[in-house]
């Protein structure tokens, strides 16, 4: 028998000490969630709420709720309200998540972009955003992704599994001579021995 009381408990003394973690905040959904306690969880959000008013913690944590409900209206809303306390990257992506789901595509869009507008360092919405995009069956959403991969390596030149997905990305799209180019960089990688002979692979393929 799980100690789901335990759980909780650990969770929640994590969250005192450290209120800014999302992998915090989903450890603690996950157990809600599997111990079918998710109106207890949305209580203990609400009450997050309370006592750290100022913070996106309980707000963030009753929108993954919902999610797992697929309440998608209430999980945008609490996910929104998180953003107005501490907007990040993870939030970023949660309320993108929430709403493409919900099939508010365009809605959805426009706040992944407009972040990616006023933050021009950001990677990781912009890796995030790619994957999206080049996921989608419309050749314009696919060739956006690859762009927006593209600026995310440029700003993390030493990421190589992004790298990678941007090699992959351009030799999917008959973009041999750049994928070919990103292969070779990889080829000569450090510290990244799996990518490291998957690009050595690929380049004997072409």
């Amino acid at each position: 028998m799980k100690d789901y009381d335990g759980a909780i408990e650990s969770f929640h003394a994590a969250i005192d000490r450290k209120p800014d973690l999302p992998d915090i905040w989903v450890a603690l959904v996950d157990v809600y969630f599997v111990a079918n306690r998710v109106q207890a969880g949305i209580d203990s959000a609400r009450r997050l709420q309370s006592q750290r008013a100022e913070r996106a913690v309980g707000f963030a944590i009753e929108g993954e709720l919902y999610a797992r409900q697929q309440k998608w209206t209430e999980s945008a809303a609490a996910f929104r309200l998180a953003m107005a306390r501490q907007p990040t990257p993870f939030l970023v992506q949660r309320l993108h998540a929430t709403l493409w789901t919900s099939g508010k595509t365009d809605e959805a869009d426009a706040v992944a972009l407009q972040w990616i507008k006023g933050h021009p360092t950001d990677v990781s919405v912009r890796a995030y955003l790619a994957e999206q995009f080049m996921g989608r069956k419309d050749y314009r959403a696919a060739a956006r992704g690859v762009e927006l991969l593209r600026q995310a390596v440029d700003l993390a030149p030493s990421d190589a599994d992004k790298r990678m997905r941007l090699a992959r990305a351009l030799l999917n799209a008959g973009n041999d001579k750049a994928g070919r180019k990103e292969l070779e960089i990889l080829a000569k990688v450090e510290g990244a021995p799996a990518i490291r002979a998957e690009a050595e692979k690929l380049l004997k393929e072409q």
